[in-house]
């Protein structure tokens, strides 16, 4: 995390670095809200806010993960992360409803959300496997020119 705050330091207004600075964040259990590590006018930034998410994730912070999921989507609309990580939270939160994990069984309005996952998360596999471009490590990945898709 030192190199980060001390690129960040050197160029504040470096929103790649500012968001890798928040990734970092979620091997330090000390720091509760990554946000507090960038400067203000970073916070709004599409790397930040997957960043952010990406620490709540890690840490297994529900429903705070999957809150910052939709917000980074509701922000970022366009963004891949943010439609893929908003999709993941939708089918965790879903799957984490004690009466689902009890009976098995979906009320329509989780269905539609379940549904609606799926189709973002369908879009982006076959973006993926179209251009043998990464998603990422913690979600899925494609390995270039030989099209292995990794940790689905």
């Amino acid at each position: 995390m030192l190199a980060f705050r001390s690129a960040l330091n050197a160029d504040p207004g470096n929103e790649g670095v500012a968001g890798y600075l928040v990734q970092a964040a979620r091997f330090d259990p000390s720091i509760a809200e990554p946000l507090d590590l960038v400067p203000a006018d970073l916070r709004g930034s599409v790397a930040v806010a997957i960043g952010r998410v990406a620490v709540f994730r890690h840490r297994g912070l529900m429903p705070a993960w999957w809150q910052a999921a939709r917000e980074a989507l509701a922000a970022h609309p366009d963004d891949r992360y943010a439609r893929q990580f908003a999709a993941d939270a939708d089918l965790d939160e879903i799957l984490c409803d004690e009466t689902v994990r009890r009976t098995h069984l979906l009320t329509a309005n989780q269905r539609s959300r379940v549904a609606a996952a799926a189709g973002v998360l369908r879009d982006e596999w076959d973006t993926v496997r179209a251009t043998d471009v990464a998603i990422g490590g913690n979600e899925f990945e494609c390995r270039p020119k030989c099209g292995i898709g990794n940790r689905l």
